[in-house]
């Protein structure tokens, strides 16, 4: 399935290896996954259902590619009662019913794949005391062991590629969802375990690498290491020293962050998918956006849902001073960095959910937060 799939760079071979047996091992009914978009993950923890007895997969996402992209691929290759195991959902994760979707479960195991300090604050309020009732596991994506990537600990920064890094104890990520799930780990005295630094202490490291290098030399992805979840575990009331403290519902939304800012003119970055569903959510909330823009060529002079898309050469015709850019789009880290070069100060910068477009990571907010 990963070399079906072909978006290798989103979950290598060795995370592959990881999260199914985190998920084996836990031996969860219900698996939870926030954030989905092409489905490399969704393929692992469905399949781990489907070892399970009575497991079942509930995937929530904004994105539609599973439909469009991923799903035909595996048909061929997947017999129908695979899928039986899977419920896949188009839904706004912060406006969801934990009590509703976990009803009836007992043991669950969740996949955290969704961006942004606002997002991470509705869901910790929510989400999590409704896990914290039962034995469960959260298992969080993009968040890198220091102890085994030392070019990464520069402050604030990527020492790889140059974009914004938040590093606080063990861990580095370039998304901003690690100060709140971080806070709330450390107020509860709540140990974040590091699957790469399992994964060194086990000797699979070793292991791995002499099971791919055989069979395909050139592909260097292969031998990638693992270095991207860190998970804990609720007890359900249970062996744990205190309760867990649980914030109040921080129902921050990507209007309220627009609003805040007051912007004479408003802009998307990405006319992708992400870019389509902000700026409903944007019309939603009453306001309207002058114009997309795009990396993409291909798709600069065309108009989407009546709006023009610009290069983003056609940025210097706008002000910060009465601008305010919405980066919407998987590439977020990278078009981040690009517009800061073109010269945009953060207070003009709002980062929408690539996943969860409605929510904001409000850049700004985030470093001061930290520093």
């Amino acid at each position: 399935m990963w070399n079906k799939i072909n978006v290798k760079d989103n979950l290598n071979l060795p995370d592959w290896f990881i999260l199914y047996s985190l998920c084996l091992d836990f031996q969860p009914d219900l698996i939870l996954e926030l954030g989905r978009g092409h489905g490399n993950s969704t393929c692992v923890l469905t399949e781990a259902a489907n070892r399970l007895p009575g497991a079942r997969v509930v995937s929530l996402c904004w994105s539609r590619d599973w439909f469009k992209k991923t799903l035909p691929l595996l048909q061929p290759i997947r017999p129908a009662s695979w899928f039986d195991r899977l419920e896949t959902r188009v839904e706004d994760v912060s406006k969801s019913d934990w009590r509703k979707v976990m009803d009836g479960s007992r043991r669950v195991f969740l996949f955290w794949d969704v961006h942004g300090v606002a997002l991470a604050e509705n869901l910790i309020s929510r989400i999590f005391p409704v896990l914290a009732e039962r034995e469960s596991m959260v298992v969080v994506d993009d968040l890198v062991d220091l102890r085994y990537s030392p070019g990464r600990a520069g402050m604030f920064m990527n020492g790889n590629s140059g974009e914004r890094c938040y590093c606080l104890g063990p861990f580095a990520s370039l998304f901003s969802e690690i100060l709140p799930l971080y806070d709330f780990a450390s107020r509860n005295q709540i140990e974040l375990h590091s699957a790469r630094h399992e994964w060194e202490m086990s000797g699979s490291s070793e292991w791995f690498k002499e099971l791919t290098a055989p069979h395909d030399p050139h592909e260097e992805i292969r031998g990638e290491p693992p270095a991207t979840f860190a998970y804990f575990e609720f007890h359900g009331g249970r062996g744990g020293r205190h309760r867990p403290v649980f914030p109040p519902a921080t129902p921050w939304t990507l209007m309220d962050e627009i609003r805040s800012k007051s912007p004479q003119r408003l802009l998307i970055f990405g006319a992708g998918e992400a870019g389509r569903q902000t700026h409903r959510a944007i019309q939603d909330g009453g306001a309207v956006i002058e114009a997309f823009v795009d990396n993409d060529k291909g798709k600069w002079q065309q108009q989407i849902e009546g709006k023009p898309v610009l290069a983003p050469s056609q940025l210097k015709e706008f002000s910060p001073s009465n601008t305010v850019v919405v980066i919407a789009s998987y590439f977020q880290g990278q078009i981040l960095s690009q517009v800061r070069q073109d010269g945009w100060p953060l207070h003009a910068i709002i980062l929408a959910d690539p996943v969860q477009p409605p929510c904001v990571s409000c850049v700004e907010k985030n470093v001061r937060r930290v520093a």
